[in-house]
């Protein structure tokens, strides 16, 4: 996300997974996040407009723990929370106005990509044939379609303890 103004967000906002994008129209910014459900949001100020019904994210694996006091000063409890892959906002079509693509790793290699047409929102997921947890996603606008980057994870076992990182670019043709 880049710094513009103060953005006021809807309750339900976490900081894990979101961005601005001009999905609800040109001359408005519209805030994408991943609530604690794992549901895409799309939310205009404090209101929220959208939300997906199918899971998005899915950054299970990858957790920060947060060490809180407990009830004496020799008792520390654990919180765990769990970092989501952040949404992209790309032009994918050239009309102007930004389509919101997000990882669904709960199959993998699977994006959603969310879209404003004349009835509302419409969410569609889309098997991407990256073979592997997508951890992040870039783009690269300017082309028709844009450039878009993926880091994509290839574990090594069940317990996804170890595997390899690639990037992987689409070019814009």
């Amino acid at each position: 996300m880049v710094i513009e103004g103060p953005v006021r967000v809807p309750n339900t906002f976490r900081a894990t997974g979101a961005t601005m994008a001009n999905i609800a129209g040109k001359e408005s910014r519209a805030l994408a996040f991943v609530d604690e459900y794992q549901r895409l949001r799309i939310a205009v100020d404090t209101q929220d407009t959208w939300r997906s019904a199918s899971s998005v994210g899915g950054g299970r694996y990858l957790k920060l723990e947060l060490l809180k006091p407990g009830t004496s000063n020799r008792v520390v409890r654990s919180e765990f929370i769990n970092f989501e892959p952040v949404p992209v906002a790309v032009d994918l079509d050239g009309d102007g106005i930004e389509e919101v693509i997000v990882p669904q790793n709960q199959m993998e290699g699977h994006i959603g990509i969310v879209f404003r047409g004349p009835a509302g929102y419409r969410f569609q997921s889309v098997n991407s044939g990256f073979e592997g947890v997508i951890t992040a996603l870039g783009a690269i606008p300017g082309e028709n379609p844009p450039t878009i980057i993926a880091s994509v994870v290839r574990f090594d076992n069940i317990l996804k303890g170890s595997g390899e990182t690639q990037i992987i670019m689409t070019l814009g043709e």
